[in-house]
């Protein structure tokens, strides 16, 4: 899934004379401050993880509507739809790592037990806390985890980016305009 901030805007039938100019002008604004605003903000959140999880995002126009989609890239992009949308209540089973004098897989934590671990987000769009656990390494075959509330990143930062997307959509159309008038 991607998310997004979206430009709405009604026109009035033959207002553009040259639509080139003014698409290209509208494109041009965001590939340049739009995608590289809205990527800027997106990695702050996870500036501080230890899963390796970037951002791109895609540009779409559409006669209805203007809008970018950012999503996740990376090896740990899963990572971010896990606290962004958040979970339910699941069972991890150890897979792959075996440590050594062990028989079996095991996850490997440090634990203190519980109310030992502290999260770097919080629900609400709250980011750039520190967090993580403490106590000893402990070894599990499995774990139940309790599920985590969607931290809701997307709709923070689009609402937040909003007003500055619309802003800079009707100054590119502006531009575009007065560039095809030159014609």
């Amino acid at each position: 899934m991607t998310y997004g901030v979206v430009y709405k805007a009604t026109r009035k039938k033959g207002i553009f004379a040259y639509p080139k100019q003014v698409v290209k002008e509208v494109e041009s604004t965001l590939d340049g401050t739009v995608k590289r605003t809205l990527i800027k903000t997106f990695d702050k959140v996870v500036a501080n993880w230890e899963s390796d999880v970037s951002f791109a995002a895609r540009k779409f126009l559409r006669s209805e509507a203007i809008w970018v989609n950012v999503y996740p890239t990376g090896a740990d992009k899963e990572v971010w739809h896990y606290v962004n949308r958040g979970t339910r209540r699941h069972i991890i089973e150890a897979k792959n790592y075996v440590p050594r004098g062990q028989s079996r897989p095991r996850l490997v934590f440090e634990w203190g037990g519980y109310g030992s671990y502290s999260p770097k987000t919080l629900p609400g769009g709250k980011y750039g806390m520190r967090g993580g656990a403490y106590g000893p390494l402990w070894f599990f075959g499995s774990v139940d985890h309790p599920g985590n509330e969607p931290r809701e990143f997307s709709k923070v930062i689009g609402r937040a980016y909003q007003k500055q997307f619309n802003r800079e959509i009707k100054n590119a159309i502006a531009r575009g305009k007065r560039k095809a008038r030159r014609f």
